[in-house]
């Protein structure tokens, strides 16, 4: 969540769940000679769903604040959340959450992916969700390959009908011929 500075729509939720720097006041990291440093929230470095100030290391422990309000009107608030979430996204199949950062412009990656009528697209086990575009949701046993093949075909669909370049919020891990970090 800190590296990525996770974070949801303002529109459709209270502020207090909206980005996580928000809340972030230090992030302990051990470096690459296994010391432990402090870094503050300004030091971070914070982008729309990255950070860079704490490389190289590891965050290990970070430091939030939350504002003072009784523990029932946060708790309220969370259901609420959770309540909107168990509508909008495929909580009901295995996936790795949010695929794409919303692109600048205000129209967010699934509405984009939904008006080039990819709700559905599959790769084998893997398929764009139908009830939110932005998830790529596992079906059948899916493997990395796989999900990688929609998320390449979509990126390439958005790109191709809109002029718009999508770039992932996940982080590919390990060899992948031809794709770029």
């Amino acid at each position: 969540g800190i590296v990525m500075n996770a974070g949801v729509s303002e529109s459709r939720h209270p502020r207090e769940f909206c980005e996580l720097i928000d809340w972030v006041e230090v992030v302990r990291i051990v470096d690459g000679k296994t010391k432990r440093v402090l870094i503050s929230a300004q030091e971070m470095n914070w982008t729309y769903r990255h950070s860079w100030g704490w490389q190289p290391g590891v965050i290990v422990r970070a430091g939030l604040s939350w504002p003072n309000q009784p523990d029932e009107d946060i708790a309220v608030r969370v259901r609420e959340v959770n309540r909107t979430r168990l509508l909008k996204q495929p909580l009901d199949l295995p996936s790795g959450g949010s695929v794409f950062v919303n692109p600048p412009g205000g129209i967010s990656a699934g509405a984009l992916i939904e008006s080039c009528g990819l709700k559905g697209y599959q790769v084998r086990g893997a398929k764009v969700s139908e009830k939110h575009a932005n998830f790529v949701v596992n079906v059948a046993n899916a493997t990395a390959a796989d999900i990688d093949g929609v998320i390449r075909h979509v990126q390439e669909r958005v790109l191709n009908e809109k002029g718009i370049g999508l770039k992932t919020e996940i982080i590919h891990l390990g060899s992948w011929p031809n794709r770029s970090p």
